[in-house]
């Protein structure tokens, strides 16, 4: 899980900016990863033969045919992305930060301040909420083709 880069993190990078970029980025990216190789590879053997006797390059393979095909998979992967992403940006900024939602969050609970840690919980809520429904509707506008729609 992405939160054991934690300690690796902070050895490589010490406690600061850096490191709380890298733990984020630990987050968010292996999710788009894995969910873009996974669209692609789900790409139907007889889309690209038909591609291919059109006489595509690869170039136009991928965004003809891998492309459409792995829209819904690489967006799916982006909306795992921010909400690991998101995890990530609170727990280094509980571990290694001056600021922030997580700093936030912990002090409220180091001075048993319950009111800011429910702000700070509701917060984080609905920047989540907010960057999910953003996603949603970028995929109505992008996936034009997809089923049901």
């Amino acid at each position: 899980p992405p939160p054991a880069w934690v300690p690796i993190t902070i050895i490589l990078f010490g406690i600061g900016l850096p490191m709380q970029v890298f733990l984020v980025f630990l987050g968010a990216f292996y999710p788009v990863l894995f969910n873009t190789y996974q669209g692609v590879k789900d790409t139907e053997p007889r889309y690209i033969a038909s591609a291919r006797v059109f006489g595509a390059s690869e170039f136009t393979l991928i965004k003809r045919v891998y492309l459409p095909n792995s829209l819904s998979s690489i967006v799916m992967g982006v909306k795992v992305g921010i909400a690991l992403g998101l995890v990530m940006l609170v727990v280094a900024e509980m571990v290694g930060a001056h600021s922030g939602i997580g700093w936030l969050l912990v002090e409220s609970k180091d001075f048993f301040r319950i009111d800011r840690m429910v702000v700070c919980m509701l917060t984080l809520g609905f920047i989540g909420w907010f960057l999910i429904e953003v996603m949603k509707y970028l995929e109505t506008k992008l996936a034009l083709w997809k089923v049901g729609r």
